[in-house]
């Protein structure tokens, strides 16, 4: 094998993993609305949680009780409980926008890897060399952000499948709470 069915083959393999990221993304995009529907119905439970804090503080002070430690927990898991089930949307949303994203890298890679095996093919000038200079750079990123946006994604797309199952199962605040505490704990994995 030479060193242009070496470019031609590598151009051929990026090419053929574009469709497993495409069939992925495409599986990110329905987890993606599944996950809001799923967070759409647990945000009851942390309204009720909330509306349940407020009546408890209003009954402290009717009865001239100050505000305890207890409650002002409760309120800030709360309110951590909403921003982390609104962040993980977000999150979620991030981690599907960069797959799309690698899907340009992937073509855009597999392009410049043909266009490399082209300039090699060439006679070697001193303009030609820069252009090669280039190709290679060009080569080297875009399959740096297709591997690590593309691929490096496909493990935190399964994660955020089992975090939305994992809150999809939670009938409680309290549970809902541990849910969303879990995935704050793994946030950084997950994107």
């Amino acid at each position: 094998m030479n060193l242009y069915e070496l470019y031609i083959a590598v151009g051929v393999y990026i090419g053929t993993t574009l469709s497993i990221i495409l069939i992925l993304r495409e599986s990110g995009n329905k987890l993606e609305a599944r996950a809001n529907e799923v967070f759409k119905t647990k945000k009851p439970l942390i309204s009720g949680k909330y509306l349940e804090a407020i009546e408890k503080t209003i009954q402290r002070f009717t009865t001239t009780r100050t505000l305890s430690d207890e409650l002002e927990d409760e309120f800030e898991r709360i309110s951590h409980a909403r921003f982390w089930l609104s962040s993980c949307v977000y999150d979620l949303e991030d981690t599907v926008d960069k797959m799309t994203k690698s899907i340009a890298e992937g073509i855009g890679s597999v392009l410049s890897i043909l266009l490399l095996a082209y300039a090699f093919s060439l006679p070697n000038e001193g303009l030609v060399s820069w252009f090669q200079l280039g190709l290679v750079m060009l080569v080297t990123i875009s399959v740096y952000r297709y591997v690590i946006d593309g691929f490096g994604k496909i493990s935190s797309l399964r994660k955020f499948e089992k975090l939305v199952n994992e809150i999809e199962r939670c009938n409680t605040f309290d549970q809902l709470y541990t849910a969303l505490r879990k995935i704050k704990k793994e946030e950084k994995s997950l994107i």
